[in-house]
């Protein structure tokens, strides 16, 4: 049999697992948007799995072929599951020969494309069975997909040498490790922060999805309890949920819900004109709104887990409560040549570290690599 780098034709590679494109939900959707607008179509030919609700707001990029399935929101777990399920099923018959699976929680029907012989690449993201957002019956499940996965795929991906470090230790699982892109993004457009009667400068910015494990309650409290006069914006889907509802009834005057923003000129001026980037994240990889914020040469105040290190490094101060994240606001504030120093050196991390080049290239080397194996990937 001939190796992959011997043939003509593109390779056909499925991406599976996400929502699909465009981008309009978390860091999966962002590095799938990335990697089929930017592997090389004269060496792959990709197809992406999306939910069908995106049917509406199609993004045509030439070489990429979509197929959209249905999700119900009101069964949202179960359906994703399912989804997820019948994207490898499709995988399994369709003419692919690698499959990139996003998430774990199917990892059991990775089997499927395998024993019609597709190599399965699997992106563990984080650890999803300490997302609270859960019943504890769907995180013991999520715990055992985990485990699962070390058996099923072909090859892991992880974006974090902290997860890939968390494999070995727990699985003795070998697995590649491939950063997440991020594009650079203009930074001198401000104009549109108008929209929002907002001013370059006034306001702490958080972009996550409002959920208990990102901690938005306490980004509040902390920010209430510094006593800035500056605004704290929060960019994320005002989804129907306890959780949300609880955060919406601790809104004054200073803090802003503005649901999802999805204009991604729109939400590149509201990064580019933050005072500071505040980010909750605790369970997940490399998060791209991290990356995104950095790139915009915004000061990073983080919670304080390995993953969030690991990306922001010496560019950021960390917290583990409220009153921590008080005092790290309150240095913001007081101390200017940390903030520009802090923005600086963001950017210079993203830009050498995550650079949509070097995440694409990896991923073609890791398919490359995965499919030139043979069967020791099948």
């Amino acid at each position: 049999m001939s190796s992959h780098r011997d043939r003509k034709k593109p390779v056909p590679v499925a991406l599976l697992g996400s929502r699909g494109i465009p981008a309009r939900y978390g860091g999966f959707e962002t590095v799938v948007e990335t990697l089929a607008v930017n592997l090389p179509k004269d060496r792959f030919s990709v197809t992406v799995f999306c939910e069908s609700a995106l049917r509406r707001t199609r993004l045509n990029v030439p070489g990429v072929n979509t197929i959209y399935f249905p999700v119900f929101e009101k069964l949202r777990i179960v359906s994703e599951a399912f989804y997820d399920v019948v994207g490898l099923a499709w995988a399994a018959l369709a003419s692919v020969e690698a499959v990139i699976l996003f998430g774990y929680t199917a990892s059991l029907f990775c089997l499927l494309p395998r024993l019609f012989g597709k190599t399965v690449l699997v992106n563990v993201d984080g650890l999803e069975w300490k997302r609270s957002k859960f019943p504890r019956p769907i995180r013991l499940l999520l715990r055992l997909a985990e485990l699962i996965v070390t058996k099923t795929a072909s090859l892991i991906i992880c974006d974090s040498h902290a997860i890939q470090e968390y494999y070995r230790r727990m699985y003795d699982a070998d697995s590649e490790y491939v950063p997440n892109p991020v594009s650079s993004i203009d930074t001198t457009t401000l104009d549109r922060l108008a929209e929002f009667g907002l001013q370059p400068r006034s306001y702490y910015l958080v972009v996550a999805r409002l959920e208990p494990e990102n901690h938005i309650d306490m980004i509040i409290e902390g920010f209430l309890e510094s006593g800035t006069t500056r605004k704290l914006v929060i960019v994320g889907p005002l989804i129907n949920t306890r959780y949300v509802k609880r955060l919406l009834e601790m809104r004054t005057d200073h803090i802003l819900f503005l649901d999802g923003v999805y204009d991604r000129a729109l939400l590149n001026s509201l990064r580019a004109g933050s005072f500071a980037y505040i980010h909750g994240h605790e369970v997940g990889g490399t998060n791209p709104s991290l990356l995104e914020s950095m790139i915009s040469a915004s000061p990073i105040i983080a919670f304080d887990v390995p993953f969030n290190r690991e990306v922001a490094g010496d560019s950021g101060v960390y917290f583990k409560n409220r009153s921590e994240l008080s005092q790290r606001i309150i240095r913001a504030e007081r101390d200017l040549e940390w903030r520009r120093s802090s923005g600086r050196r963001a950017n210079a991390i993203a830009s050498s570290s995550y650079s949509t080049e070097s995440a694409v290239s990896s991923y073609a080397r890791v398919i490359d690599a995965a499919l030139n194996q043979g069967s020791k990937y099948r």
